[in-house]
């Protein structure tokens, strides 16, 4: 897959990924993966996992998420996700 450059002005990540999505190369896909470089221990299963929510109709969106241990949930520098009953992220 090639490199693409993206415009500076991006808020985040995401951003720069829409940008890329957008282009007329990548408009046969049905799913966009985008693993951030901050993420390079994301095993394998969990990325198919959050992929298979999208490609199945479920979800708009995939993440990858996990239940964590209290030690866990106390650190500042680990992102959390509030989920609702049937498993769709809230915050």
């Amino acid at each position: 897959m090639p490199a693409v450059l993206t415009s500076p002005n991006h808020p985040s990540g995401t951003d720069r990924v829409a940008e890329v999505a957008a282009l007329a190369e990548y408009q046969g896909y049905d799913v966009v993966l985008n693993v951030q470089g901050d993420e390079p221990f994301v095993t394998a299963d969990a990325l198919r996992g959050a992929v298979q929510q999208v490609a199945s109709g479920r979800a708009e969106i995939g993440t990858v998420a996990a239940v964590a241990s209290v030690e866990v949930l106390n650190r500042p520098d680990v992102v959390k996700v509030v989920r609702d009953n049937q498993g769709f992220a809230l915050y």
